[in-house]
């Protein structure tokens, strides 16, 4: 595992990004799936770090400024793909009412982009964070863990 975020020294994270890569393209000629799971922000996709991508999962809160950032890495990882099509999703975190959807839909639909799904605030979440617990061990029926088996039971993975 490779944290990146944090320079070690003075200098750049060339050879770093380097070595990301190469690892992660070796890593994704032997799986059919594998995910990058980056750091908010455009850093790895500006640094091309991540440059052949199929699907693009872009997770936000819940305002105007985290979709339009979202937009933002959408298209700075369509202009440096190498593949020929890159699909975008988007899906809002930490949704308080199902009042908020239609101004966030909103937005998106100005930005062209579409919402896959929404994942409610979730107290246990806040809980597990404070208490240094892992995420994994959320209980089945927790309100985040369910919207995100109903997101991923919906899409289409072809």
């Amino acid at each position: 595992m490779l944290v990146m975020g944090q320079a070690e020294g003075p200098g750049c994270f060339c050879s770093l990004n380097d070595l990301l890569r190469y690892g992660i393209e070796s890593l994704s000629r032997d799986f059919d799936v594998v995910l990058v799971d980056c750091e908010a922000g455009i850093e790895q996709v500006n640094r091309r770090v991540i440059h052949a991508i199929d699907k693009l999962f872009l997770i936000t809160d819940p305002n105007k400024r985290g979709i339009e950032a979202a937009s933002r890495v959408r298209d700075i990882a369509s202009k440096y793909n190498v593949k020929k099509t890159l699909k975008s999703y988007l899906i809002v975190n930490r949704i308080r009412n199902s009042e908020d959807r239609g101004p966030l839909q909103e937005t998106a639909e100005g930005l062209g982009m579409n919402i896959l799904g929404y994942i409610p605030e979730d107290g246990g979440i806040r809980n597990f964070n404070l208490n240094g617990k892992p995420l994994i061990d959320l209980p089945d029926d927790s309100p985040s863990v369910t919207a995100c088996r109903d997101i991923l039971r919906d899409f289409k993975w072809a």
